[in-house]
């Protein structure tokens, strides 16, 4: 699973710095959707994990908002020194009727989908590939009350495939940003991903989570580059990754680098449109820029996991622990409220 989502993301880095791709943008945002629908049903089906759907919501914004305020602060910090062009987007968008609006999102990441969606402002975002985070937020927001609920998760899943038809037939739903950044239609990808932690089995072998994970890699990074029935084929490999994910969660288990190595996914993608556009101011844009400034992206997403998101873990483990060991972490709060209410 590590090694799939840190592939996924230097493939939507390549395609933000126009190189040759592993994955197509498209299927590798979406794989990640999947992922992050069987992971975030696991977690939240482990028995004491969370107590409480507020626990899962403080839990999920400590993994996200740290170090995507410290980019944003970093990027607000780099425009302030270099400027901005008077006829860039951005410009427009906090000039515009809206900003209030669009200066909440930046902070909150929430509802930054919606800025592709309105003329003029698709990329009015300071850190613009954030949208799919604000995907991932909507999904969190409402986990804890579906991946229990297996009718639930159906009736979501097949909703969600309706409306994608729907839309291909009757709308817009085969033009960007129609065809994977609208949430009710994505949200059919992240409840597969629930279902198959709800129904697969996971009790996988050694071997098995090898030839998964094999199985895995072949299916997104193959697949797609048979060039014909696109959307077969991305459905396809979609399924594969969700038959697959038992496996993969296996494969981290018994190869503990793969983890580590996913764990770099999140900084690098919070950081590489910054590093992007940084590489191509300074030496403008060739293809040796974009190279330049993809490897400058790893590592500083390397760096920024190792020396701000692992710490970070760290402490967070620790208030976890404590938590745990205290009166209201054993459950011992609501019984000692009954006593203060009955007097």
């Amino acid at each position: 699973m590590g090694l799939i989502r840190l592939l996924l993301t230097i493939s939507v880095v390549l395609v933000h710095a126009g190189l040759p791709s592993l994955i197509g943008g498209r299927l590798a945002v979406q794989v990640f959707f999947l992922i992050s629908g069987y992971v975030i049903s696991l977690v939240l089906n482990e028995p004491g994990r969370y107590r409480s759907a507020w626990d899962f919501y403080t839990a999920r914004a400590l993994r996200i908002w740290p170090e995507y305020l410290l980019v944003l602060s970093l990027t607000a910090a780099a425009f302030s020194v270099i400027g901005l062009p008077e006829e860039a987007e951005i410009v427009r968008v906090y000039q515009s009727n809206i900003q209030g609006f669009v200066a909440l999102s930046q902070l909150t990441i929430i509802c930054q989908d919606w800025l592709l969606f309105m003329p003029g402002m698709r990329f009015g975002a300071l850190a613009p590939q954030m949208w799919a985070i604000a995907l991932e937020i909507y999904f969190y927001l409402l986990a804890p009350f579906v991946v229990r609920r297996p009718r639930a998760m159906l009736l979501l899943f097949g909703a969600s495939v309706s409306l994608r038809f729907a839309l291909l037939i009757f709308g817009p739903g085969s033009a960007d940003p129609w065809t994977y950044r609208f949430f009710p239609t994505e949200l059919a990808i992240f409840m597969l991903g629930t279902l198959g932690e709800r129904f697969l089995p996971k009790a996988i072998g050694t071997k098995a989570a090898a030839f998964g994970a094999i199985a895995a890699l072949f299916a997104i990074i193959l697949l797609p580059r048979l060039n014909s029935h696109a959307i077969l084929l991305s459905v396809a490999a979609l399924t594969t990754v969700a038959l697959a994910a038992p496996a993969l969660i296996r494969f981290d288990a018994v190869m503990p680098w793969s983890r580590r190595l996913g764990d770099l996914g999140f900084p690098i993608f919070v950081v590489h449109v910054l590093v992007l556009n940084m590489t191509r101011q300074i030496w403008g844009d060739s293809t040796s820029t974009a190279l330049i400034g993809t490897l400058t992206a790893i590592v500083i997403g390397a760096a920024l996991h190792r020396f701000f998101t692992a710490r970070l873990d760290g402490w967070r483990r620790s208030m976890r622990l404590r938590l745990q060991r205290s009166p209201i972490g054993r459950g011992e709060l609501p019984e000692l409220t009954g006593q203060v209410a009955r007097g």
